[in-house]
């Protein structure tokens, strides 16, 4: 049973362009970036106490949602880009705060996804 392009956690399509562009070495090096910056990036966005940040917490916090979103649309990781561009307009809202749906939903978005972009890394990388 095949998927549609909508429910592929990875386009392994733009993977494939983004190979034969780049080389394997500096895909495979992009991936394995991409990799632990999510790691990163979602510890501080889901470690932050939202009641008693600064507006200069907030932004930094919105700009780590931002680039992790530009980062995931370079691999086609369509469904954890629009978890993070969700994340970071929820960020940028004054009057709205983070729950826990919101982070774990993005949580469980990147636990998908994230052995889809290791499997392309140990593909690539062989």
């Amino acid at each position: 049973m095949s998927t549609s392009n909508s429910d592929q956690l990875i386009d392994e399509a733009q993977i494939a362009e983004l190979t034969e562009a780049l080389g394997n070495d500096r895909v495979g090096s992009l991936l394995h970036n991409f990799g632990t910056e999510m790691e990163s990036s979602l510890k501080q966005l889901t470690d932050s106490s939202q009641s008693d940040m600064s507006r200069s917490e907030w932004a930094e916090l919105a700009g780590l949602a931002h680039h992790a979103a530009g980062s995931a649309a370079l691999f086609g990781a369509r469904k954890l880009r629009l978890e993070l561009i969700a994340f970071e307009k929820k960020i940028l809202s004054p009057n709205e705060l983070i729950g826990n749906d919101e982070i774990n939903s993005l949580l469980l978005t990147w636990k998908q996804t994230q052995p889809a972009i290791r499997k392309l890394f140990q593909t690539i990388s062989n």
